[in-house]
């Protein structure tokens, strides 16, 4: 079969399609609850006993969720390629990339819900697993990765509208 022949996706088995899909709301689940756990037992107790440290602790929920996030996200990595998904680093690291500061941005638009926070959590991470993984079937790396870019800086510029 020539190189002409090829179609031009990779198969996409629906096996696959549900553990990604299981896995990204993994992801959207546990980043948000590693991020609280961080928060409370790491960053309030070492950074908000000295007022010298007031910035730290008063930015310490994002920054326990950037922590997480990048913690969960490598985690996922790893279990991407254990399923043997097609450039699974590629998906991750778009995801991470296009979601960095989430919770920044749902902070104000939540009335207080930590509930509501984790629902939306799970739902942008499933939305953008799913996406970067369509992209990344395309034979084409180049054509992949434009589409890879162009849906971090939609998604980017979503979130700062």
């Amino acid at each position: 079969m020539a190189s002409d022949d090829l179609p031009v996706f990779y198969k996409a088995e629906k096996s696959e399609i549900i553990k990604i899909v299981s896995l990204a709301a993994a992801v959207g689940l546990l980043i948000p609850l590693l991020s609280e756990v961080i928060s409370v037992w790491v960053i309030a107790p070492i950074f908000c006993q000295n007022p010298n440290d007031i910035s730290i602790c008063t930015n310490g929920g994002m920054i326990s969720y950037y922590i997480s996030a990048v913690i969960i996200n490598i985690a996922a990595v790893s279990l991407l390629i254990n399923i043997d998904v097609n450039k699974p680093l590629v998906i991750v690291f778009g995801s991470l990339l296009a979601l960095w500061g989430l919770k920044g941005f749902l902070t104000p638009l939540m009335s207080g819900s930590f509930v509501e926070y984790l629902i939306i959590s799970v739902v942008l991470y499933v939305l953008c697993y799913v996406a970067f993984y369509w992209f990344m079937r395309i034979r084409s790396f180049g054509l992949a990765m434009f589409f890879a870019a162009v849906t971090v800086m939609a998604v980017r510029w979503i979130l700062l509208v």
